[in-house]
């Protein structure tokens, strides 16, 4: 188990489990101030990429850690050194492909750019299509996926709200010895007396980027792919309504 702080230094502690079920104390790497300072955006998680974890810079560098060697904490790499363009948002996911690749987003939506790292010369180059694809991000998971369905094809998925509710009536459920906060209304008031899901879409080219103004950026939320836990149908259908309504 691994906990990262990536405010100032970025720094990594390892806890490992014992025999018993408990936990041994956690191992903290050194802080290293200077040559080691990596601006990372609060959105973005570390990713595991061949065994290996990597923090995205909010200027295209990358940060990595070998547990291998733990102590030595994480190092900056040489390259990438930059992107080639600016944004506000940006997002570090291993693609279902097994490449390691970013999503980086204006603030209000557009502009909207999907890279990928060429690992044999160690650029981003950008993405033009996701090849039949959605991409779920804008929270503190970045997920990629096949889909058979065609309007979620070659999209990018992102939850914002409008209007979020002050309160949300909800039933509570028993199922199977657990408790779980059903929303009676499973619809969201948007601006302008929509109601809709708060979840918007959009492509990769800039006649297709939405804006969200006056949206509200769900930074506590997180997408779970739940194709790869083998878990019953009601047990998905339990934790999908608590993680978005609870």
């Amino acid at each position: 188990m691994f906990s990262v702080n990536a405010i100032g230094p970025p720094q990594i502690a390892r806890a490992i489990e014992a025999d018993d079920g408990g936990w041994y104390a956690w191992e903290f790497t050194e802080f290293y101030p200077e040559g080691l300072a990596l601006e990372v955006s609060p959105m973005t998680n570390p990713v595991l990429h061949r065994s290996l974890l990597y923090l995205l810079g909010t200027d295209g560098r990358l940060a990595l850690h070998n547990d291998s060697r733990h102590n030595e904490g994480f190092r900056v790499l040489d390259k990438p050194n930059n992107f080639v363009f600016e944004c506000d948002d940006y997002y570090l996911f291993d693609s279902d492909e097994g490449d390691l690749m970013a999503l980086l987003m204006g603030h209000r939506g557009s502009p909207v750019h999907v890279v990928k790292l060429n690992e044999q010369i160690m650029e981003w180059e950008e993405v033009e299509s996701l090849e039949g694809r959605a991409l779920f991000t804008g929270t503190l998971t970045t997920t990629m996926v096949k889909t058979s369905v065609k309007w979620m094809q070659n999209k990018i998925f992102t939850p914002r709200l409008y209007d979020w509710p002050e309160m949300i009536e909800v039933d509570l459920i028993d199922r199977v010895g657990e408790l779980a906060f059903v929303p009676v209304s499973t619809a969201v008031m948007q601006h302008g007396g929509v109601s809709g899901t708060g979840i918007w879409m959009c492509g990769l080219g800039p006649q297709e980027a939405r804006e969200f103004w006056e949206a509200i950026k769900m930074d506590y939320s997180i997408w779970v792919d739940f194709s790869k836990f083998k878990l019953a149908q009601s047990c998905i259908r339990n934790v999908y309504t608590v993680s978005l309504y609870s």
